[in-house]
């Protein structure tokens, strides 16, 4: 499954096609983007390397899992506890610097 934007994007379909499945993106938009950016897959824990689909000739990486949860990094920013072991020292600093889930 391929998800962009919280919306899962068929996985059978050439990528101009499948990104036209996210709200605002049509033809024109969905070709900009095929132009601009450059598309790597990474794994999920899960999902293996021999479950993505190859059709769309993009870089894999096989990252190692981390047992990080969102909501568990969301719920202790909220709470004024440090996040430090759960994610990199920039990450933890936008967070804060940002103001992210504090409420």
């Amino acid at each position: 499954m391929a998800r962009i934007a919280g919306v899962n994007i068929p996985t059978n379909k050439r990528v101009e096609i499948a990104l036209r499945s996210i709200h605002g993106i049509g033809p024109v938009k969905a070709r900009e983007i095929c132009e601009k950016v450059n598309v790597v897959v990474l794994t999920r824990p899960g999902t293996g390397v021999d479950e993505i689909n190859t059709e769309w000739d993009f870089p894999v990486l096989d990252i190692p899992s981390v047992d990080v949860s969102a909501k568990e990094i969301r719920l202790r920013v909220a709470k004024g506890e440090s996040i430090e072991a759960m994610v990199s020292g920039p990450v933890e600093e936008y967070i804060f610097s940002a103001g992210l889930y504090r409420d």
